[in-house]
C-alpha cells in the first residue's frame, strides 16, 4: 500500500507530463491504491505512533490543484458530515 501511496504522490508532484497524461496516470495509480486496500493488513502501533498525523485539507488541495487545476471543488467527509474544504479559485 505504501508503494501505491508513493505513486499517487509522484503523479501529483510530477510537472513534466501534460494535464491529460497526468489525469490518465492519476486514474491508474488511484485504481491500484483502491484495489490494494482489499489485501493490506493493518497493524496498530500505539507505542511508536499513538496519534494519527494532523490533517490540513487546504494544504493537500493546494498541492493537487497545481497539477490538476480543472478538478474544482472536493468534499471531505468526517464523522458523517460532508463539507466543501477547498475553493478552486
Amino acid at each position: 500500500m505504501l508503494q501505491q501511496i508513493r505513486e499517487v504522490l509522484d503523479v501529483v508532484e510530477d510537472t513534466s507530463r501534460s494535464q491529460s497524461d497526468s489525469i490518465e496516470a492519476l486514474e491508474a495509480v488511484l485504481d491500484r491504491l483502491a484495489a490494494c486496500i482489499h489485501t493490506v493488513r493493518f497493524e496498530f502501533d500505539g507505542a511508536e505512533y499513538p496519534d494519527p498525523p494532523s490533517q490540513d485539507p487546504t494544504i493537500a488541495y493546494q498541492r493537487v490543484a497545481k497539477q490538476f487545476p480543472s478538478f474544482g471543488y472536493y468534499v471531505s467527509v468526517r464523522s458523517g458530515h460532508p463539507r466543501v474544504v477547498a475553493d478552486p479559485g
